[in-house]
């Protein structure tokens, strides 16, 4: 599949978070285990990929809002082995497995920047610990010549993936391009601006400098630009900067996202 985000400029989508999520269907059938009939165990993630996008604008709500969801879900199919195996002896070496396949899962969805909800993973290793041993009181439950029986998992999924678009983020990136480009012209900043004026504090080497000329901590700048888009020293309106780097006016979401 393809990134989304290989539809936008790269300015906004830097600006962009993904958040992973997924569960498990709730018919028997969506969790399976098999003998592996390999040296390595392998684990299959099959079913339905649900997008949607989500903006946190300048002055906006505090929680994002929900600017558009794919109308059909994506199907998807993808089998990872496991050079390492699966340990479903202890639920901690199986949640870093399983954990290591929802990564490597991400590039093969079109999700790379993805983050997952760390408790997916748990879940599916306390899921799949339980099956191999009642797969194994149902057997002969024993080893073969000192070594664990082997089995590949078959997991149906729902993936929920949130793209959200941080439309502070995006402004700051858009100042700090614009200030790169206006450095040789901008007036200097005054004896008094030596230090961030929204904390009060010297400057450190993590200023961003706006293009009115006026620097501020990265940190302090950010939650300003939640507020209102306007240096916090001059007033002077930043907003334009967005709208030149991004093609998209403050207060919406980049539509380009909005494709099949």
């Amino acid at each position: 599949m393809a990134s989304p985000l290989s539809r936008m400029l790269p300015l906004a989508a830097a600006a962009m978070e993904c958040r992973l999520s997924g569960r498990l269907g709730t018919e028997p059938r969506d969790m399976s285990l098999s003998p592996s009939k390999g040296y390595y165990s392998r684990v299959r993630l099959h079913g339905d990929l649900v997008v949607s996008y989500w903006l946190r604008a300048v002055g906006g709500a505090v929680r994002p809002t929900l600017q558009h969801e794919e109308a059909a879900p994506r199907r998807f199919d993808h089998k990872f082995p496991l050079l390492n195996g699966l340990n479903a002896d202890h639920h901690s070496a199986c949640c870093d497995a399983i954990r290591e396949v929802l990564l490597r899962a991400r590039t093969p969805l079109g999700l790379d920047a993805g983050s997952w909800d760390d408790s997916l993973a748990d879940h599916l290793a306390t899921l799949t610990v339980d099956a191999v041993r009642r797969e194994r009181v149902a057997g002969d439950g024993g080893e073969h010549r000192g070594v664990p029986p082997r089995f590949d998992v078959d997991l149906a999924l729902t993936i929920v993936a949130e793209f959200v678009y941080s439309e502070p983020k995006a402004l700051l990136l858009a100042c700090d391009k614009a200030a790169a480009a206006t450095t040789t012209r901008a007036p200097p900043c005054r004896a008094g601006d030596a230090e961030c004026r929204v904390c009060v504090e010297a400057k450190e080497d993590t200023m961003a400098r706006l293009p009115c000329s006026h620097s501020f901590h990265r940190g302090c700048i950010l939650p300003w630009f939640d507020k209102v888009a306007t240096c916090p020293m001059c007033g002077h309106d930043v907003a334009k900067y967005l709208a030149a780097a991004t093609n998209t006016p403050i207060g919406k979401f980049p539509a380009a996202l909005f494709g099949p």
